[in-house]
């Protein structure tokens, strides 16, 4: 997950021109974002819930550095 994201996100930054793909990616972060947190108040494991947590922080930090990397990217 984490590793086809990347890819997007090189992909965008080198293609979008007016933000409208970075919005389709940050919308997809979210959507990721919001199904683990529903999985996680279902209840799960322990162990579960840990590897949950870990792909949730990913995404989240995912999610600002493509906003930033973008942003300096489409300033240089």
């Amino acid at each position: 997950m984490i590793e086809t994201l990347n890819l997007e996100i090189v992909d965008l930054i080198k293609n979008d021109k007016d933000g409208r793909e970075l919005k389709k990616l940050q919308e997809k972060i979210n959507n990721d974002i919001n199904h683990i947190r529903v999985s996680m108040a279902a209840g799960m494991n322990q162990a579960d819930h840990r590897m949950a947590v870990l792909r949730l922080r990913a995404l989240e930090a995912s999610k600002e550095v493509t906003l930033d990397a973008w942003r300096h990217f489409r300033n240089a």
